[in-house]
Formats: C-alpha cells, sequence, structure tokens
C-alpha cells in the first residue's frame, strides 16, 4: 500500500528487535503496533506544550486528534498577557516568559512554537532552560540548540510546497 520493497520493511522492522512471525497473511497488526509502540517508547506519555496562541497556537490547542495518543498538551504560552487572560481554551495558559519554570514544574517535554520570526530562539532558549527535550517549529525562522539531547523540527511551508510539486510533477 505504501510502495515499499517487503524486505526494505523486514529490514526496517529488524533494527528493533522480534516483532513477531510474518505468516502467508503479514504481520499480527495488533502485536506490531505494541512492538513499536513500545521500542519507541510512544506507549509513554509525553507532556507538550503551545507557545504562540495565534491562529495557529489556538488551532493546536484545540486539536482533538491528540486524545488518542500518548501526547497530552498541557500548557500554552503566549507574550501577551491580554491573549493569556482572555483565550478560552481548557488548557492552561502562562505569559511566555515563564516559559523555563512551568516547563520545568509540569515535566513538560515537547513543545510547538508557532511565535513570529524574531521570537523563535528566544522561545527556544526558554524552552530549553526549562529542559524541553524536542521541539516543532512553525515559525519562519530556524531554531537551534547547542544541547545534542534537544531535538528541533524546523517545518518550512515552501519547502514542504516544493516537495509535494516535484511529486505532483513525478505523476
Amino acid at each position: 500500500m505504501i510502495d515499499v520493497a517487503p524486505h526494505s520493511i523486514r529490514k526496517d522492522m529488524s533494527y528493533i528487535g522480534e516483532a513477531g512471525v510474518q505468516g502467508s497473511s503479514g504481520y499480527n497488526v495488533e502485536y506490531l503496533k505494541s512492538h513499536l509502540a513500545k521500542n519507541l517508547s510512544l506507549d509513554i506519555l509525553r507532556k507538550a506544550c503551545v507557545v504562540g496562541t495565534g491562529r495557529l497556537g489556538s488551532a493546536i490547542l484545540a486539536y482533538s486528534g491528540f486524545a488518542e495518543t500518548s501526547f497530552s498538551v498541557v500548557a500554552g504560552f503566549d507574550s501577551s498577557i491580554n491573549v493569556v487572560e482572555s483565550l478560552k481554551t481548557s488548557i492552561p495558559l502562562f505569559p511566555a516568559s515563564e516559559i523555563p519554570s512551568v516547563v520545568a514544574k509540569m515535566g513538560i517535554e515537547l513543545a510547538i512554537v508557532t511565535v513570529p520570526a524574531a521570537a523563535a530562539q528566544l522561545t527556544a532558549d526558554r524552552l530549553i532552560l526549562g529542559g524541553i527535550k524536542g521541539i516543532v517549529n512553525f515559525s519562519a525562522a530556524a531554531m537551534t540548540s547547542n544541547k545534542a539531547d534537544v531535538h528541533i523540527r524546523n517545518m518550512d511551508i515552501v519547502t514542504e510546497f516544493t516537495y509535494l510539486s516535484a511529486l505532483i510533477a513525478a505523476n
């Protein structure tokens, strides 16, 4: 279904240990899902936060898709105290200046950042100071970290459109 050769799938799966026996109809799907979740630590609840509660950040705060995953958005941050006080959400909101202390106190490991480009690196620095381990960055500026145990995914819409355009052209 995903246009990947079976031997490639078997080879990739060998890196995570025994994933069950492939029978004539394939792998036991439930066992395989459980095995993958355990080996990729997807069975551990990971707390996340959203920094920047404009249109995109607010949409992520309202996203119901996290309910069936091991990810839980437990806090939101914004630099505008007016937004923090007026935005209606069931998720607690805090001023951006409190990121390090709230992230540390709540044990938040993941962040989604939707701030303007000018605030991106300061936001990353605050998150890292609080002990964050992973950032998905939707701002227009690339973030960096000098800590090897902090992982950042800089999302660039133009790059993604370029990739999709190439796929369309290949058809």
